[in-house]
């Protein structure tokens, strides 16, 4: 019975190989998905077609709000509604201490506290959908920025791949 042997020196070897031609084919794949994309900017297409795949553009929205201009823009119970305030403690045994203090004031625990303000986006599109805030209200509290990728979809691809033992 002859025993298998495999050389690991030479599988590592493979795997860089192959690590390689995976690198070299996403680099080729990019570079083609950069033609399509000069394509679509060119003719306004936004998707091109043929029997084995669908190119397209997709299109993702990126928010980022201005919390401070909010609170300063909206009403206290719009603002409320949908921005999220956390606290954390950074310093738990700075804290403790000032705990055993009597008479604290909030100028004494606000270094140990960190506040972050967030929009609950979720509770900010209910809002919306019930006519409680406008887009008007938010004017000059957020910027927008659009990414554009190029999609592939492949047509008619087989989802099992037959594979044969060596006899």
């Amino acid at each position: 019975m002859a025993k298998n042997v495999v050389s690991v020196d030479q599988v590592m070897d493979d795997i860089v190989h192959v690590q390689n031609q995976i690198n070299g084919l996403t680099m080729l794949l990019n570079q083609k998905k950069a033609t399509m994309a000069k394509y679509f900017d060119k003719t306004g297409e936004r998707s091109a077609s043929n029997d084995e795949c669908t190119v397209y553009v997709q299109e993702r929205t990126n928010i980022d709000y201005d919390i401070d201009a909010l609170k300063q823009s909206l009403p206290r119970n719009q603002y409320d509604s949908f921005v999220v305030t956390e606290h954390s403690i950074d310093d738990w045994k700075g804290f403790c201490r000032l705990l055993k203090k009597h008479g604290l004031t909030a100028e004494e625990v606000r270094p140990f506290i960190s506040i972050v303000r967030k929009v609950d986006q979720q509770k900010l599109n209910q809002m919306y959908e019930h006519g409680a805030i406008t887009i008007q209200d938010l004017q000059g509290c957020y910027t927008a920025t659009v990414k554009k990728s190029i999609v592939l979809k492949l047509k008619n691809t087989e989802r099992e791949i037959p594979i044969k033992e060596e006899t």
